[in-house]
Order: C-alpha cells, then sequence, then structure tokens
C-alpha cells in the first residue's frame, strides 16, 4: 500500500510488532504478537482448541483498498514471484533498520535546521538545510509535516518534492501549497512551513499560546512558555537612578519595586482594552494597541506577545518598558528581577 502510494522509509517498514501512536496515547505503545502468524494458522488453532471467532464481512469488500490488494494483487504477484509476502517482510526489516539510523541523523539536524517553531509553523535555516544529505533533507521535512499533521497517514513523495524545488530554487516571497492546509514560504534566508493562515514570528521574537496564563505566587520562581523561561528573584540593594545601566541596556530583563506589586502576579497575552502606563511618559495612559504601533513590533507578533500583570495591570512588557507605577524609585526598599531567556 504504501510502496502504491509514494511513501518514505518509514512507509515502507510496514506495521511494527512494537510502536507508538501518539494520536492515541503517547505512552502506551500498541503491540501486536501475531503480526507474522498467517490466517490460516490462527483458524487452524481455533479449530484445534475449539476457540470460537468472528469473521468480518468487511475484510472481504474490495472497495476497500487495502482488501483490494490482499484479494487481488498479492495473489497476481505471487503467480510472478512465489512467496512475495515473506520478500515484502525481509523488506520491511530492512526499511526498519534504515530508518532507525536515519531518525538519528533527523534528530541531529533538527537542532541545526529548525531556527523557531510552534505549534502551527516552522521556520527553517535555508543555508542549514542545504547543507545536510538529500535523504537528509526529505526525511527532515517529512518530520516537520508529520508532527503539524499527525493524523496523516502518509506523506507521498510530490508533497515533499514541491518543497523541496523551493529549497533549491528559493526567492523571496516564493511560496508552494504541500498539503492538507500546509503551505511553505521563502522568508529572507529561512524557510517557513505553516499552516496558510498563521503568520510567523522571528526568531528574537517572543511567543506565547492564545489564552495561556502562567500564574506567578511570589517574587522568586523559573517559568516556561513556548521558546523562552522568566526567572524572577529579589534584589534588596536599589538603584538611586531608576534608569540604571542596567535598565537601559538589557530590555529582557524588568526591575519593578516589590511594594508595587500584588502577588500572584500573571503572565497572559493581550485582552480586550489594555492600557498602559510606560515609564518615561509622566504617568499619562494610552492603548496596549498604539503602543504596539509606536514600537514597531510586527502585527503578526502583537498577538501572541507576553504581558506581565498584577491585578489585571500590565505592569511589564518584556523587551520594552516596565510601566510608571512598578518602576524602581529612590523610595524602593526591595526590587523584583525578572529575566527573559530565549532558547
Amino acid at each position: 500500500m504504501h510502496l502504491l502510494r509514494g511513501s518514505g522509509v518509514n512507509g515502507l517498514m510496514g506495521m511494527q510488532y512494537h510502536g507508538i501512536l501518539e494520536q492515541f496515547d503517547p505512552r502506551i505503545p500498541l503491540v501486536r504478537p501475531l503480526l507474522e502468524t498467517p490466517r490460516a494458522e490462527t483458524e487452524r488453532i481455533c479449530a484445534e482448541y475449539d476457540i470460537g471467532f468472528i469473521h468480518d464481512e468487511s475484510n472481504s469488500d474490495k472497495s476497500y483498498f487495502r482488501n483490494k490488494l490482499r484479494l487481488e494483487l498479492l495473489p497476481l504477484l505471487d503467480s510472478y514471484q512465489p512467496g512475495i509476502r515473506a520478500r515484502l517482510g525481509k523488506t520491511g526489516i530492512l526499511m526498519t533498520e534504515v530508518d532507525a539510523l536515519l531518525n538519528e541523523l533527523v534528530k541531529d539536524a533538527f537542532d541545526r535546521v529548525v531556527k523557531n517553531d510552534g505549534p502551527d509553523f516552522f521556520v527553517v535555516s535555508l543555508p542549514q538545510i542545504i547543507q545536510e544529505k538529500k535523504a537528509v533533507q526529505r526525511a527532515l521535512l517529512r518530520e516537520i509535516i508529520y508532527q503539524m499533521r499527525d493524523t496523516l497517514r502518509d506523506v507521498d513523495f510530490d508533497a515533499v518534492e514541491r518543497v523541496m524545488n523551493l529549497i533549491e530554487s528559493p526567492a523571496a516571497g516564493k511560496r508552494v501549497e504541500i498539503l492538507d492546509g500546509l503551505g511553505a514560504v521563502i522568508e529572507g534566508q529561512t524557510l517557513v512551513i505553516k499552516d496558510a493562515m498563521v503568520e510567523v514570528l522571528d526568531p528574537d521574537q517572543l511567543w506565547m499560546p492564545t489564552g495561556e496564563q502562567i500564574n506567578i505566587a511570589g517574587p522568586e520562581g523559573n517559568f516556561v512558555s513556548g521558546k523562552w523561561e522568566m526567572e524572577l528573584s529579589v534584589r534588596t540593594e536599589t538603584y538611586g537612578d531608576p534608569l540604571g545601566n542596567a535598565i537601559k541596556e538589557d530590555h529582557f530583563t524588568g526591575f519593578l519595586d516589590l511594594d508595587s506589586l500584588t502577588f500572584p502576579l500573571t503572565i497572559r497575552t493581550k485582552q480586550i482594552g489594555d492600557r498602559i502606563q510606560p515609564f518615561g511618559m509622566g504617568g499619562h495612559s494610552m492603548k496596549l494597541a498604539d503602543f504596539w504601533i509606536n514600537s514597531g513590533l510586527p502585527r503578526k507578533a502583537r498577538g501572541n506577545w507576553p504581558l506581565v500583570c498584577t491585578d489585571r495591570e500590565i505592569c511589564w512588557i518584556p523587551g520594552f518598558r516596565i510601566m510608571e507605577p512598578f518602576r524602581v524609585n529612590t523610595g524602593t526598599k526591595q526590587m523584583v528581577v525578572l529575566r527573559v531567556t530565549r532558547f
């Protein structure tokens, strides 16, 4: 079946004795102990031990592709090459060994090649993937597609080849349709594979799933979302100048007055009606949407950018500004340091 559909090595392995089917469960394996036992043998054992069994009439329905191959094509192939079923089984064993080796190569290449990813997109470095062997390139693309569409039974050769052709002849803005609502587009020195309606972030931007909320019970701890981590700690020393050197140089480290905060803090994405009082504006407030426009952050990044909040009020936007009511000042006794690290 997989050979006729144009499957890769993974499909040519055929069924396995033991494997994880993540669409059913990521941990509990499916085990097939009777995989190589012929039907005639199971019927013989049932007759010998007087074990009843049920005949599934759908197994004789040739409108199903699987049945048509089993009832018509395999007997025909057997007339050309007796023992074809056993030979196909041995090919499956060889392909299993090749697949295991290829998986190791793809696993090593994945970290080199993939620059950024989310549930609906993968950003691939063109210079890096071009350096990989063709077999690894194709296997890597199949793996990415399967991760985005884990219910697919097959990713055929033509779907992968459309992306391969794009890699070999890249041009800014050039795109192809892959399959099942997935597309690939060239953006600068990257290949982006994504759902048709998804806009993708640059690797140096932050992304948080829509609707996700992280609760921070106290002023210390570590919290992870997507491809970034936030660490909170408390310092007793203060800055007489609230724009001290450390504050000015690192926009992904926030310094907030501990007494101005009400815990738990929350990290969330934007909500309708969000307003802020950015430090440096004399306490004046503005719409978050207007701040985004003034900041120059691409529209596609705004909806999923993390916001640190206290009592529903935004107190820090990582990468940009702390808010006036929460800034460190000359009366600060203790401050909370929030440091964001991307990985």
